[in-house]
């Protein structure tokens, strides 16, 4: 790897974790680079865009080169352009917001997220956003039903991380979980990344057959686990994900679904 360009990413990442600006002792002081070091590496990234520099403060925070790439990404990523009406449409149907995850450095990534109409909630997770792969049902599918991803996440792990008092922290547990949510096809979170929150997730699959992301859905755990109120939109995200899984090109979708 090269090291100048690593120590340069590293420290884009670490004013990208706060939102806001540094000085170049105390990014030379977190990362344990050499102050000149960092100055050169900082007024790099100001003329490519990425750091801006605060002519007042002479402190340094992220630009919007990142966000600028990060919407061109996304623009031609399939993937999104074909589940984000199959995500609106779930989202008015179910009253709920929906999301897609996809798998990301041992993480979930949500790529995309869908309100129902008229309604916003800040508290959701956002677009762009990360989290552990393991409490939540987006990221039990993608554990579930990826080997690669499954090894990642699980290798060398004694425990997992507790988000709340019902979060499954052994692998050896988890993995017998993930045989059930593989034999159901969806997966479940019930308070596990959250005492009241509930969600659902089916996998999506590729024109290969290969599951490249979760599709779900989240809401108060008390309705979630009302069948009356829980069941439809089970079903409801499974007919989605099957629906964006034939969007995809994979031609056995609807054989899966039943």
């Amino acid at each position: 790897m090269n090291n100048t360009l690593d120590k340069g990413l590293h420290i884009l990442e670490h004013l990208a974790d706060q939102a806001r600006e540094f000085s170049i002792a105390e990014v030379a002081g977190d990362l344990g680079f050499g102050r000149s070091m960092v100055h050169r590496l900082l007024s790099t990234l100001v003329e490519r865009g990425y750091v801006s520099r605060n002519p007042r403060t002479r402190r340094y925070a992220v630009a919007l080169r990142p966000v600028e790439l990060s919407a061109e990404i996304l623009g031609r990523m399939p993937l999104r352009s074909r589940a984000a009406p199959y995500l609106r449409r779930l989202a008015d149907d179910v009253g709920r917001t929906t999301y897609l995850g996809v798998p990301h450095l041992g993480k979930n990534l949500i790529l995309l997220v869908s309100y129902p109409h008229g309604v916003f909630r800040p508290d959701d997770a956002l677009m762009g956003g990360t989290g552990p792969l393991h409490p939540t049902a987006i990221g039990k599918v993608l554990l579930a039903f990826r080997d690669d991803v499954r090894g990642e996440a699980l290798a060398g792990r004694k425990e997992l991380e507790p988000r709340s008092d019902k979060t499954i922290t052994s692998p050896e547990e988890l993995l017998r979980h993930l045989e059930q949510v593989r034999e159901r096809g969806y997966a479940e979170t019930l308070g596990e990344n959250g005492a009241d929150v509930g969600g659902v997730a089916a996998p999506v699959y590729d024109r290969e057959g290969v599951v490249v992301a979760g599709l779900g859905a989240a809401m108060p755990l008390a309705e979630y686990l009302d069948d009356s109120l829980g069941a439809p939109v089970r079903e409801a995200v499974r007919e989605a994900a099957t629906s964006v899984s034939f969007a995809m090109g994979f031609e056995k979708a609807y054989l899966l679904a039943r």
